[in-house]
């Protein structure tokens, strides 16, 4: 029988697929993010088998895949038309927390320990940006605009129930895990996996959806013939 971590390292597989069934009509930054599901599938399966395991840990691991993640998803967050004027504003707090993170790493909670102070502040820097998405788009959002078949929105939706879960998770690591809480150590094994299905489902979904974003540009241009 499927555990939840299983489901959830084939669900990164199951994505990446999704993304190449649509590739080609893919902007850039989603088809990096379609290639990172492919690096995340093998990245999840190693840690599984253990194989990353290095001065016993692989928190190491942990943070650099976090680094990866705050880079990807806020370039992909600044791109959206809603956020894409505060560009530069964005990419400057990002150099911010990207300086802290590694400081975090290299100074305070060390190399091989889960950084997981820099790892809630990146994820409340996410969580910001998202959110700034939704109050732009909902305010300039016409009555008749499709959300569900909007690949931005889907992505942002995701991507902030993956945030709200693993940010609550990390912002309680260091107090609860270290004190063998037996509740906190069953939380442990189901919050991380159910957030990333739950956020990979939406990414399949976010990269589906570009043939629908295709065929309403293919309609619009059929209708527009006959005027």
């Amino acid at each position: 029988m499927l555990n939840i971590n299983t489901v959830a390292i084939i669900s990164y597989l199951l994505t990446f697929v999704c993304g190449l069934i649509t590739y080609k009509k893919l902007p850039n930054l989603y088809k990096w993010l379609t290639w990172y599901q492919l690096f995340a599938f093998f990245y999840e399966l190693a840690t599984a088998s253990k194989l990353l395991i290095w001065h016993h840990t692989n928190s190491w691991c942990n943070n650099m895949e976090g680094v990866v993640e705050l880079v990807l998803f806020t370039h992909l967050l600044a791109s959206f038309p809603e956020l894409k004027p505060h560009k530069r504003k964005i990419f400057i707090v990002e150099g911010l927390v990207l300086i802290f993170t590694f400081i975090d790493i290299a100074f305070i909670q060390g190399f091989f320990k889960l950084a997981t102070i820099a790892t809630v502040v990146q994820g409340i820097f996410l969580l910001v940006l998202a959110f700034a998405y939704y109050y732009l788009l909902l305010d300039e959002a016409a009555e008749d605009q499709k959300l569900m078949y909007n690949p931005d929105f889907l992505f942002t939706t995701g991507l902030s129930l993956y945030l709200l879960g693993t940010t609550f998770f990390y912002a309680c690591f260091s107090y609860m895990a270290y004190k063998h809480n037996h509740a906190f150590l069953i939380i442990a094994r189901i919050i991380p996996g159910t957030v990333n299905i739950i956020f990979n489902v939406l990414i399949g979904l976010a990269l589906l959806s570009f043939f629908k974003k295709k065929d309403d540009k293919i309609l619009a241009g059929k209708d527009n013939k006959h005027f």
